[in-house]
């Protein structure tokens, strides 16, 4: 909040607080839950994982259009990167 152009950066931090609080409720649940067998839980856990992937994408395009100024942008992007791929391993493993 403190860079000189937060104005050009505002889509990227509300894109980076949207990812961090779906992010955290998904860990959240996956803690308790784990990854269930199908009728035990996954009514709730599959569309956060969709919700979290879907958060972590539009994080990660919003701090790539930044990422040669600032580098805590390219780190953002890669962690929404490794983000997304988790969340799309776990739904693959849903079946």
């Amino acid at each position: 909040m403190e860079e000189d152009a937060v104005a050009d950066l505002r889509d990227c931090l509300r894109a980076e607080q949207d990812c961090a609080v779906i992010g955290s409720a998904t860990a959240q649940v996956l803690a308790r839950l784990g990854f269930p067998e199908p009728g035990d839980g996954r009514a709730v856990l599959v569309p956060l994982l969709e919700a979290c992937g879907a958060a972590a994408r539009a994080c990660r395009d919003a701090c790539r259009r930044h990422a040669e100024v600032y580098e805590h942008c390219a780190l953002v992007a890669e962690a929404c990167e490794r983000c997304d791929e988790a969340c799309a391993d776990l739904l693959n493993r849903r079946s």
